[in-house]
């Protein structure tokens, strides 16, 4: 069971990371046609990519044995966010849809990093400041998310209070 959750988490990590200066890396949007199966695989194979980026620089990231990889789809309405939070280890997400406003970790906690559909942002294991993911936009915003090293059976994410320089009004 844990090396097809190692498989699972390194061909997604593989799919969803991109990370450059600022965490931002630029992607290709996904394929939205199904591939052909792969040599020796056998009929009623589907694989459909969700998601695709250029891994530019950043990382790396530890897989810890014993622990769980979670992959999840998020969508936000507009001016919907997160929430302020953390989260046990580190992460990737790509947007496939509108444009996230993220805020907090490595960079300045209260000005926004806008990720946009078709590209990817790493999440660092020990970010310095809790993190908020915002849709500034007039339309959906989804992405697709991969937390690495989450405590077996545990939540992704945790709240956390915003960091004190960051105006009430930024949630």
């Amino acid at each position: 069971m844990r090396i097809a959750q190692l498989l699972i988490a390194i061909a997604a990590l593989a799919a969803l990371t991109g990370c450059g200066k600022g965490g931002e890396a630029v992607a290709a949007a996904p394929s939205t046609a199904t591939s052909p199966s792969p040599t020796g695989a056998t009929g009623g194979l589907t694989r459909t990519e969700l998601a695709r980026s250029v891994l530019a620089g950043g990382g790396p990231a530890e897989f810890k044995p014993g622990l769980d990889t979670v992959i999840v789809k998020i969508t936000l309405e507009p001016g919907a966010s997160t929430g302020w939070h953390g989260h046990s280890d580190g992460g990737a997400f790509v947007v496939t849809k509108g444009t996230l406003a993220n805020y907090g970790l490595d960079g300045a906690p209260c000005k926004a990093v806008d990720v946009s559909a078709g590209h990817a942002y790493f999440v660092p294991p020990h970010p310095k400041y809790p993190h908020l993911a915002r849709n500034n936009g007039t339309e959906t915003a989804e992405a697709i998310v991969y937390y690495f090293n989450v405590p077996v059976g545990q939540k992704t994410a945790h709240p956390a209070a915003p960091p004190p320089e960051c105006p009430a009004g930024l949630s």
